[in-house]
């Protein structure tokens, strides 16, 4: 007789196990969608900071590329974007962040980044500046759009 109590207790802390997984890591943590469209995505201000900071970087890199694009430079072009792309070891606190955020907001950041890598291997493979801005612009919707979809909002 214990052992269907067993089992029913192990269902049940299963169950609870997914929802906490589906609503903090899935779904991430936002709030209702504003007057403006944007869903709400709420982290603490160091977490807030932290990800500002990320997409000021971005912007750091699509300068370089701006550059390296009126230099007709794809070897300087290639290497911006590469380092916006996808990084081996990402930190404790990135870690930390992507448990936090919605699934369009992982999607829409991830696409971002691997398409960097992309516009990398591109301007590895020969491609022309226009072939490379071309790819650059295609890219630059995923801001767009996230930035239509969400707002960072502080704790």
């Amino acid at each position: 007789m214990k052992k269907p109590l067993y089992i029913s207790a192990m269902l049940a802390m299963a169950a609870l196990t997914t929802i906490v997984l589906l609503k903090f890591v899935i779904l991430g943590k936002t709030g209702e969608v504003g007057d403006d469209g944007r869903t709400p995505v709420i982290l603490t201000e160091h977490e807030r900071d932290y990800v500002l900071a990320e997409m000021r970087g971005l912007i750091e890199g699509l300068v370089a590329m701006n550059e390296a694009a009126l230099d007709n430079d794809t070897q300087a072009f290639g290497s911006a974007a590469k380092s916006l792309g996808m990084h081996a070891n990402p930190s404790a606190e990135t870690t930390s962040v992507m448990g936090k955020l919605p699934v369009g907001f992982k999607v829409m950041g991830v696409g971002l980044h691997k398409d960097f890598d992309k516009i990398a291997a591109l301007a590895k493979s020969g491609a022309t500046i226009t072939e490379l801005q071309r790819a650059l612009t295609d890219n630059m919707y995923k801001c767009v759009a996230c930035h239509a979809s969400y707002k960072i909002e502080a704790e």
